[in-house]
């Protein structure tokens, strides 16, 4: 976490190992709407700007998806609450999906 010009910045780093393209898909503040089996079938963030990133990647191994590439701005997820104690609420959620069809 890096403290620019008065803005918290909160940067996240992973590698990833692909035979394929595709996306990394990172949600802060995240609710979920699940079914009657108990199954999750909506998850909602606050807003698509602030609160989601997205990263793009080829087939490779060991790619570093660094800092600098997704970085969320503090002042608007701690408006919301990243600590909120409610069951169907989480803080963060990364997903990996392929971006070729088939």
């Amino acid at each position: 976490m890096n403290k620019d010009s008065g803005n918290a910045i909160l940067g996240i780093s992973f590698k990833i190992d692909a035979i394929v393209k595709g996306v990394v898909r990172i949600n802060t503040c995240v609710t979920q709407q699940k079914n009657a089996n108990n199954v999750p079938i909506m998850f909602y963030t606050p807003n698509q700007t602030n609160y989601v990133q997205e990263y793009r990647f080829q087939p490779g191994m060991g790619q570093e998806i660094g800092q600098d590439k997704v970085t969320f701005d503090l002042n608007y997820l701690v408006a919301f609450g990243l600590d909120q104690n409610i069951r169907e609420y989480h803080p963060i959620i990364i997903s990996i999906n392929y971006a070729d069809s088939g």
